[in-house]
């Protein structure tokens, strides 16, 4: 029980149970990404198309944490095909991803419910919303938190959607 009142809890069985529910949560997690993640290998692999290298460059030097091409340049071959190779992967399943929002009404956001969620989340990780969505806005960061938020509603559809075997 002195283990409990140090961290807060009025007595070791609460705080047990507390360990629990948060090791339920993680493990509930982890299944639903792993889940995710076979669906996006499974969408990747029967959606076969080429992106011109344009369109995925950027995202590679993002990626790889590099601001120029230089800096990306500067990495191996190795490194620079597995960054390319990742973000030629996002930006196909981006491009799915969207399609699937624009014609699946579950999965179709409005710009503003789509602030209205990214708010939500900003508010519940305790910082000021407004701030965050001014910020993001001026720095370039809120278009891409957009299409993420509505991407991730089209891949929660398609994960909703498929019969899942253990």
């Amino acid at each position: 029980d002195t283990l409990a009142a140090k961290v807060g809890f009025k007595d070791f069985p609460s705080l047990m149970k507390e360990i629990e529910n948060i090791s339920g949560q993680r493990t509930e997690n982890m299944r639903n990404q792993m889940i995710s993640q076979q669906v996006i290998k499974r969408l990747l692999a029967e959606n076969p198309f080429e992106v011109p290298e344009f369109a995925y460059k950027l995202e590679a030097q993002q990626i790889a944490g590099k601001h120029t091409e230089a800096e990306f340049q500067a990495l191996s071959v190795e490194e620079r095909d597995m960054y390319l190779a990742q973000a030629k992967d996002n930006v196909r399943l981006s491009f799915i991803l969207d399609t699937l929002a624009e014609v699946e009404p579950e999965t179709c956001f409005n710009d503003m419910e789509v602030v209205n969620i990214i708010k939500n989340k900003v508010h519940q990780a305790g910082q000021n919303p407004d701030q965050f969505i001014a910020e993001s806005s001026k720095n370039g960061k809120l278009s891409g938190m957009m299409l993420r938020v509505k991407s991730d509603a089209a891949l929660q559809w398609i994960v909703s959607k498929c019969k899942i075997v253990d």
